[in-house]
């Protein structure tokens, strides 16, 4: 898959007319284990034996390629999007918000959707599952099959300053060992040697960077909030950190948005905060507190 993900990248920047997209539209390569069905992306290639399914906003089409086609088979999709989005004016962000959603791009793209529905899907919707995701993403070190370490470490509210990034960057160099960058707000330092993972955890935790689930910033998210975004009503970063020491490991996730737009929720959120004209509004578990 970091093939595909890395000829899908050079190709989205190649493509002057894909920079309408908005900064959430979100493009997913799944290798086959289905990690990133919680995501619910826009556009999704999902591995199956020696093709990749095209899925939209989690609806599975018809549609399968071989690897050497699957990047074109995402941006074919992502310009369909695009296409109805000007024919209807709807200033849509996602796919989600786009009227008639998957099932219309799909028809557009000429498409069918698939009749392999999963079967702990709900009942008529051939939707992939939604999975919890940020609450199951374990932090600190993982075994890998290669019998190498994979060290997971998650940057309080994701960021990361100037000198992080730096120490990080010499780490990465001095072990030989890839950083990634997950959805969930983590980073992972991957082909660790097992004597280098001590040392590593503690350099991370110098670096500011937790290493632990138990404690009140894991599950714990805000979107970029007043001073970084024009939308925004409050500071909501600074409001998430205030909550973070009345949390712990076992508070459900919570998610801190500056306006409605909501932005970088989870899809698993327990708990969301939304700065609205009137104040702000708490929903836990659905409901309005």
């Amino acid at each position: 898959v970091e093939e595909i993900v890395a000829a899908l990248d050079r190709a989205l920047c190649a493509e002057d007319s894909l920079a309408e997209l908005s900064g959430r539209f979100l493009f997913a390569v799944d290798d086959g284990t289905e990690a990133l069905r919680p995501l619910r992306s826009d556009v999704e290639l999902v591995a199956e034996r020696d093709a990749f399914r095209l899925l939209l906003d989690g609806l599975r089409t018809s549609l399968a390629v071989a690897p050497e086609e699957a990047p074109e088979t995402a941006l074919r999709a992502a310009r369909g999007f695009l296409e109805l989005r000007h024919d209807d004016g709807s200033g849509a962000w996602r796919l989600r918000d786009l009227p008639g959603g998957a099932g219309r791009l799909a028809r557009h793209l000429g498409l069918d959707v698939s009749d392999h529905a999963d079967e702990e899907s709900a009942p008529g919707a051939n939707r992939v599952r939604e999975g919890i995701a940020g609450g199951s993403r374990r932090i600190g070190p993982h075994l890998q099959r290669d019998g190498l370490l994979a060290v997971t470490v998650l940057p309080p509210l994701a960021r990361l300053g100037r000198a992080q990034l730096l120490r990080l960057a010499e780490l990465s160099r001095l072990l030989d060992a890839g950083v990634r960058v997950s959805p969930w707000r983590t980073l992972t330092f991957v082909d660790v040697r097992a004597s280098a993972g001590a040392d590593l955890l503690a350099h991370l935790h110098d670096v500011g960077l937790l290493a632990t689930g138990a404690s009140g910033w894991a599950g714990l998210s805000a979107c970029a909030g007043l001073g970084a975004c024009a939308r925004a009503r409050v500071d909501v970063r600074a409001a998430a950190a205030r909550r973070a020491p009345r949390r712990d490991a076992s508070s459900p996730t919570e998610h801190w948005s500056g306006c409605e737009r909501r932005c970088g929720e989870p899809p698993d959120a327990g708990i969301r905060v939304v700065a609205r004209e009137d104040g702000l509004v708490v929903t836990r578990d659905g409901v309005e507190t």
